[in-house]
């Protein structure tokens, strides 16, 4: 789970990354650092790969719930056999 945990916390810094490198991007095309043709490349990739992150993020929150729930429940099992 802690594995889990960890592949969560990176998915949401990462889409929040993107947010800040899509607004880099669109500096540098205002600016003319960068074609409009690179910049729509660029901006359609961190879009495509931020959608993804942010369809997988409910996934693995509801398999972190549920596995905590399966883990809390053993415990509380254990703890009355236990006595």
């Amino acid at each position: 789970m802690s594995e889990k945990r960890r592949e969560l916390s990176k998915a949401k810094k990462r889409v929040k990354e993107i947010d800040n490198l899509i607004q880099k991007i669109y500096e540098d095309n205002v600016i003319g650092k960068i074609s409009d043709e690179r910049f729509a490349t660029m901006s359609m990739a961190f879009e495509e790969e931020q959608q993804r992150l942010k369809a997988a993020i409910p996934e693995m929150e509801i398999y972190l719930e549920s596995e905590t729930d399966k883990s809390d429940s053993l415990q509380r099992f254990i703890d009355k056999v236990s006595y």
